[in-house]
């Protein structure tokens, strides 16, 4: 009675390791496959502020403000952005001045490939390339953080500006300008574009752009260098004698499949229609590198029942089997 139990507990244990190690194969199957997907960063550009004209008042005149701000709100992934603007003097509040065009011309920059990556947040500076608006008149514009932001809001007893110019980043600021081209790396939650009029007779309108430049990943169907390589070292596993014939057929093999399939489509397939499609490749590449000939074969054949007889011998069974495979 002792002795079936054990028997029992024997052969539930080994089904159980069968279990296990089919299902440690079919993950390794299955992570072979997802390999196959590789994605790159691509930068994209998104308008935050497009051809916005703003009015700012002068110090002397009544009504209207000669201070604004402009808050950036960056989208998720952004890793530069830029602002463009000009100015332009007119007592004329409602004045529309013409926007400089600058997503437009960023888009075409990173579509002819002049502005990408060069590092881990680091992105091509092109200010040189972008077209600088034309301007007759002069604003200050200061690039600040909410520590910023609150200096230049900051009035005194009296309901007058205590602050005339705020803490600010260099990187994005323009005193005194009548237009300008601005690459900013800075990249934070809190930022603000803070607009003065410094004349104190004369008003202006300013135009500006802020355009964010966004990394996002992307799928690539291409093949990879290790994901070829797997597709040989696949191949090369149906050969139990590895030489120089079977490396032969197992290049073209993997070339052939590269050039029948996209890596998405391959990875897709069952596990029997990959098998079929190597087998198939495998003979058809045989054919094409010689090695169907008669003479071929005959020296195979011997050089495979000579392994066979070996591995009967070493009780290599797993083996044995792989090379009646190999042999048929």
């Amino acid at each position: 009675m002792r002795f079936d139990q054990y028997r029992y507990a024997a052969i539930n244990f080994k089904s159980r390791m069968n279990k296990i190690i089919f299902f440690v194969i079919l993950i390794i199957a299955c992570v072979r496959q997802t390999t196959a997907q590789t994605t790159t960063s691509v930068l994209k550009q998104k308008s935050l502020v497009k051809g916005q004209t703003i009015y700012l008042n002068s110090k002397a005149r009544l009504g209207g403000k000669n201070r604004i701000v402009v808050p950036i709100q960056l989208p998720a992934n952004t890793v530069s952005w830029t602002y463009s603007f000009s100015a332009v003097i007119t007592n004329n509040a409602g004045r529309k001045l013409q926007g400089s065009g600058l997503e437009m011309q960023i888009a075409r920059l990173i579509a002819d490939g002049a502005l990408n990556i060069i590092g881990a947040g680091v992105v091509t500076n092109v200010v040189g390339q972008l077209i600088k608006p034309t301007g007759s008149g002069v604003v200050d514009i200061y690039l600040t953080d909410a520590k910023g932001l609150k200096q230049f809001e900051q009035k005194d007893l009296v309901g007058m500006n205590s602050v005339n110019v705020p803490a600010f980043y260099k990187e994005g600021t323009a005193q005194n300008s009548r237009n300008g081209v601005f690459q900013i790396p800075i990249i934070r939650n809190d930022l603000f574009l803070c607009l003065r009029n410094p004349s104190v007779t004369e008003g202006v309108a300013v135009s500006i752009d802020v355009v964010a430049i966004v990394a996002t990943k992307q799928y690539s169907d291409v093949w990879t260098a290790k994901n070829i390589d797997l597709l040989y070292t696949d191949c090369l596993s149906k050969f139990n004698i590895v030489d120089s014939e079977a490396e032969k057929i197992c290049d073209c093999t993997r070339n052939k499949i590269k050039n029948g399939f996209t890596p998405s489509s391959f990875t897709a397939l069952s596990v029997s229609e990959k098998e079929s499609i190597i087998q198939s490749n495998i003979r058809l590449c045989s054919d094409e590198t010689g090695f169907s000939s008669s003479v071929s074969k005959d020296i195979r054949i011997k050089e495979i029942m000579k392994l066979i007889k070996g591995q009967r011998i070493t009780k290599d069974y797993q083996g044995a089997v792989k090379s009646y495979k190999e042999l048929l």
